[in-house]
């Protein structure tokens, strides 16, 4: 088990965008996510965490974990979460306004 980078995002719009999946097989603890602004324009983010039993439900209000968090430039947001996943869960993000937010996962995989 190696603690690593798991995901990397900046979506390039407001539709949602996959962070990082769980390779089947593997489980994964996600420890922490960090939210980063480098536009110069404030926006709102979300964060949901999808499981996959057989099918991989769409992001909505039933697996939002983090809501309307607002980003705002040159304010980085730390969020330390212990979230443990199986194969092929998500998480998926969000933001109000396109290219304004990274998102970074930091975790292990188990095999």
């Amino acid at each position: 088990m190696t603690y690593k980078i798991l995901g990397q995002v900046r979506p390039a719009d407001a539709d949602n965008a996959d962070l990082y999946t769980v390779p089947f097989g593997h489980q994964a603890v996600i420890s922490t996510l960090q939210l980063n602004n480098t536009s110069s324009s404030s926006s709102r983010a979300k964060v949901f965490v999808r499981k996959f039993d057989g099918t991989l439900a769409d992001a909505s209000f039933s697996n939002e974990f983090a809501s309307q968090v607002l980003v705002a430039p040159g304010s980085p947001i730390s969020l330390t979460v212990g979230v443990t996943l199986s194969g092929g869960d998500t998480i998926t993000v969000q933001t109000e306004v396109g290219n304004t937010v990274t998102f970074h996962a930091f975790g292990s995989e188990i095999e």
